[in-house]
C-alpha cells in the first residue's frame, strides 16, 4: 500500500492567529555546525494594490511541516490547478512558474490511457480539459505489483514488467516534464530500472515518506538539500530576495499571467546567546501560494551560529524576540 500522508504535513492547513510569533529550533548547517534558528510565519493577500511590507501581514501559528531549522535556500509550494487560457478546452498546455532564482515548467495533458498495439503499447489521444489539479496524484508514479514508485507512490502510469494484458487500459499521468516525456518504452521495465523513469512533475508538497526525502529521514545520506519538501524545480539555492516577483502562468482561472510580489523590508530578531546579544535580519525560507484563495504564507527564518553548545543547556539563559525592520 502507498504510504499515508501525515495530516500534520500540510502547508495549507487552516491557519490560526498566534500571540507567540517566534519558534526556536536547533539544527546543523551545510558544514555540520550547530545553528540556533528563529522562525516566524505571516500570511498576506496575493493581489494587493501596493507592495506589502513583511510585518503588514497577519502572524499565524506555524505548522509541523514548517518547522525546519536549516534549509540551504528557499522553497516554493503552490496549491492550485492548471487552467486552460480564456476558458477554452485544451489537449495539452504548459504551466510556467519562474522568478529571478528559479524556473519550473509542467506539461499538462488531458486524460489518456495505454492500449495494446501488436506486441507493444501506445498511448491514446488526450481528452480536452479546462482544469487539471497540479497535484502528485496526477503526476507520474503509482504502484505496480505491490511496489510503489519511490518518488511518488500515489501517481499514475508506473507499470513494472508483466503480461501485456496487464499493461493495457491503465491511466497515464496528466503532468509531465516537457524535456523528459513519458514513452511506451518506459512501461514494463524491471524494478531495478526505476531510476531511468521520468520524475513526477507537480508544484505541491512532498511527504517525508517519498524519495529522496525518505533517505534523509532514514539517515542514509545527510544531505541538507533533502529537507526541501517541494519539487526540486521549485527550490532556490539562494534565499528569495525581498520584493522579488514570482510569475505564475496558467495557474489562475482569471489571470493567464499572475505576478506575485514577495513582501519587502524583512523583520529582524535578537537573541542572547553564550552571554552575548545578537541581532539579525530574517530571510524567506518557505513561500506557500494559494492563488484562488488569494493567500500567500511565508516562513521567515534567521540563523545564529552556536560556538558553545553547552550554552544552550540552560533554557533560562536563552532569550529572543522580534525587531522591526528599522531596528534589524
Amino acid at each position: 500500500m502507498p504510504p499515508r500522508k501525515n495530516p500534520h504535513e500540510n502547508p495549507f492547513a487552516p491557519l490560526r492567529s498566534t500571540d507567540s510569533p517566534l519558534q526556536c529550533l536547533l539544527g546543523r548547517n551545510d558544514h555540520s555546525q550547530v545553528v540556533l534558528s528563529l522562525l516566524s510565519k505571516y500570511t498576506y493577500p496575493i493581489q494587493t494594490p501596493y507592495a506589502m511590507d513583511a510585518l503588514a501581514g497577519t502572524s499565524v501559528q506555524m505548522l509541523p511541516s514548517d518547522l525546519c531549522a536549516w534549509k540551504p535556500g528557499s522553497q516554493l509550494i503552490i496549491a492550485g490547478s492548471a487552467h486552460a487560457p480564456w476558458g477554452k478546452s485544451e489537449q495539452e498546455m504548459r504551466v510556467e512558474i519562474h522568478s529571478a532564482s528559479l524556473h519550473h515548467e509542467i506539461l499538462v495533458i488531458g486524460c489518456r490511457h495505454t492500449v495494446r498495439q501488436g506486441s507493444g503499447l501506445r498511448f491514446t489521444e488526450p481528452r480536452p480539459f479546462r482544469r487539471v489539479p497540479l497535484a502528485l496524484g496526477l503526476a507520474f508514479g503509482g504502484e505496480s505489483q505491490g511496489l510503489g514508485f519511490p518518488p511518488n507512490p500515489i501517481g499514475l502510469g508506473f507499470l513494472l514488467y508483466g503480461p501485456q494484458r496487464t499493461l493495457a487500459h491503465n491511466p497515464l499521468p496528466c503532468l509531465e516534464n516537457p524535456q523528459h516525456r513519458l514513452e511506451p518504452d518506459h512501461l514494463g521495465l524491471d524494478w531495478n530500472e526505476w531510476h531511468r523513469l521520468p520524475r513526477p512533475m507537480h508544484c505541491g508538497y512532498v511527504p517525508s515518506q517519498f524519495h529522496p526525502r525518505s533517505r534523509w529521514h532514514r539517515r542514509i545520506h545527510p544531505d541538507p538539500r533533502w529537507h526541501f519538501s517541494t519539487h526540486s524545480g521549485l527550490t532556490s539555492p539562494t534565499h528569495f530576495a525581498e520584493g522579488e516577483n514570482i510569475e505564475l502562468r496558467n495557474i489562475h482561472p482569471h489571470h493567464r499571467l499572475l505576478t506575485v510580489q514577495l513582501p519587502r523590508h524583512p523583520p529582524g530578531v535578537w537573541t542572547h546567546l553564550d552571554g552575548n546579544a545578537y541581532g539579525k535580519r530574517m530571510h524567506i525560507q518557505d513561500v506557500q501560494l494559494d492563488p484562488v484563495a488569494n493567500r500567500m504564507s511565508i516562513v521567515w527564518c534567521a540563523h545564529f551560529l552556536v560556538l558553545n553548545e553547552n550554552a544552550l543547556l540552560n533554557a533560562n539563559l536563552l532569550q529572543f524576540g522580534m525587531l522591526t525592520p528599522e531596528q534589524a
